[in-house]
């Protein structure tokens, strides 16, 4: 089963719904990706941080249409993006994100999930 992971570098066009969706399901036509990486690090306005109702909505939309459609969402988090960029660089000036880590979690029944992180040394 190869290829399993397609990557989809998102850019502050997927924040309009529809174009997210048109390339969603542009993907699930033309692809047999079982996996779908989506990394939002080059979005640059407000509403692409990962503290934006706007952002949760369109990755919880973006994750019922491929779970419908037998595909995975795997979403590329940068803590960074949780922070204005100086605010991260202040609490931790050496620290990087350089280690990925693939978690897969049970949904309750209203879609929520939490996923503890041991921290690293």
């Amino acid at each position: 089963m190869y290829p399993q992971i397609l990557y989809w570098k998102w850019n502050d066009e997927i924040l309009d719904r529809q174009v997210m969706l048109d390339k969603a399901n542009d993907i699930i036509k033309r692809s047999n990706f079982r996996d779908i990486a989506v990394s939002p690090h080059s979005m640059k306005k407000p509403e692409a941080s990962f503290r934006h109702p706007k952002m949760h909505a369109l990755i919880k939309e973006l994750n019922e249409f491929f779970t419908k459609n037998g595909r995975h969402l795997i979403m590329d988090v940068d803590m960074k993006m949780f922070y204005e960029q100086s605010l991260f660089f202040e609490k931790a000036p050496d620290k990087y994100a350089w280690q990925a880590r693939l978690y897969e979690a049970d949904l309750d029944s209203e879609g929520n999930a939490d996923v503890f992180i041991a921290e690293l040394d």
